[in-house]
């Protein structure tokens, strides 16, 4: 019984003692009564292409206890999915009920367990899948758990040195992981996975590819408005190098090829930047949640590492920040690797990996322009655009 909506699940007695059941192993003879609480939307994460939100569940059992449940839940829409044949709904139940325990399993076979207890990725605790006609995913929810979204120094939405070294940290260690694994077991993610090969390549089918075309009208519009005297030149620059549906395409497809230099496509996360990344203070230091694995794929390696740092970076933190991150991230990726007895051990090395970095620095860049459209004001939008442009001369992105 999948729900049609957050309002239907809650206001379905039935189905919420369904899902009671199953995800806590109880019978329904040991339940008295269940009421839920919708939380605050805004302090929560929420799911694309889906009706998102939190819930405290509160059982009371027939012996007289009382339980509350803490869960963020995301149900598919009718046609929810909308990107043509590929439903990335179904993709993120993949990952979660097949991939990620592929991963851990391996992990623990090979006694290193208690080092990658969850991969820094929220525990999943139900999902259910009809086709394309409709799911439901139901998941811990780490708000409860005091996991929430952080603005740098200057009240911005863009990641600090210290949450940003955090984040690269745990991604790498996941790469290494995924790499680790196919190469120990001989086995393929992405021929064993098809849904990782068809999210990769999302954006080069026609009718996604088209809205990356829309997202580049707008920008372009809001560097036009810029009274800097370079603009007009960043603006041709700019409008040359993606010309296209066809040139965007293409940027899409070169980072899900085999690199020449690693023959291994570790698992990406496909959407890894700031309102995917929840943290939260501990005794043992900053901790970090990867949310949102809809658009996982497998691809270059360094998908994710160049994404976050074009996304979720400030101009200024780039600049005095950007080779420390990717310093940690070739390091936590090349002592994690290590780790793993791998009989048929690739090279790791500094150079290939930013070779790569540097091949898919224009589509991360690309997609990041897509952050105006979260600014407050004009004004911003506009600044925004000509700084991502003057610097993505100086990257000799465009």
């Amino acid at each position: 019984m999948i729900p049609s909506s957050l309002q239907n699940l809650t206001a379905t007695p039935y189905m919420m003692e369904h899902l009671v059941c199953a995800i806590y192993g109880m019978a329904d003879n040991e339940i008295q009564g269940i009421s839920v609480t919708m939380q605050d939307a805004e302090s929560g994460i929420k799911g694309n292409l889906s009706d998102s939100g939190r819930l405290s569940v509160r059982i009371t059992m027939s012996n007289g206890e009382c339980l509350t449940k803490n869960w963020f839940v995301k149900i598919m829409l009718p046609n929810g999915h909308d990107n043509g044949e590929f439903n990335i709904f179904l993709n993120e139940i993949e990952f979660y009920r097949s991939i990620l325990p592929e991963m851990k399993e391996f992990v623990k076979a090979e006694g290193l367990e208690k080092e990658f207890a969850d991969f820094d990725v929220p525990n999943i605790l139900y999902s259910k899948a009809e086709g394309q006609d409709g799911a439901i995913i139901i998941l811990e929810d780490i708000v409860s758990d005091g996991y929430v979204h952080e603005r740098d120094n200057n009240g911005d939405k863009f990641l600090d040195m210290e949450k940003a070294r955090v984040a690269v940290t745990s991604i790498a260690k996941i790469h290494a992981v995924s790499v680790a694994m196919q190469l120990q077991k001989s086995v393929d993610l992405g021929a064993a996975h098809p849904s990782l090969k068809e999210s990769g390549l999302m954006w080069a089918q026609a009718d996604m590819s088209a809205r990356l075309a829309v997202m580049k009208d707008h920008y372009c519009e809001m560097l036009e408005k810029s009274s800097e005297l370079d603009s007009p030149t960043l603006l041709k620059r700019f409008r040359k190098k993606f010309d296209s549906q066809e040139r965007l395409v293409e940027l899409c497809q070169n980072r899900c090829k085999t690199s020449e230099r690693q023959e291994i496509q570790p698992l990406q996360h496909g959407d890894f930047h700031f309102n995917n990344l929840l943290f939260k203070n501990t005794q043992q230091g900053l901790k970090v949640k990867i949310c949102d694995w809809q658009l996982t794929y497998t691809g270059k390696q360094t998908g994710d590492l160049s994404y976050l740092l074009m996304s979720s970076l400030s101009h200024e933190g780039r600049e005095e920040f950007e080779e420390m991150v990717k310093e940690e991230y070739y390091n936590t990726y090349k002592s994690t690797i290590q780790r793993f007895a791998v009989s048929k051990q690739e090279p790791v090395e500094k150079t290939p990996l930013e070779a790569d970095y540097n091949e898919t620095l224009p589509f991360s860049f690309f997609l990041s322009c897509g952050n105006i459209m979260a600014t407050e004001s004009q004004d911003q939008s506009v600044r925004f655009s000509y700084d991502m442009c003057k610097e993505a001369v100086s990257k000799s992105i465009i």
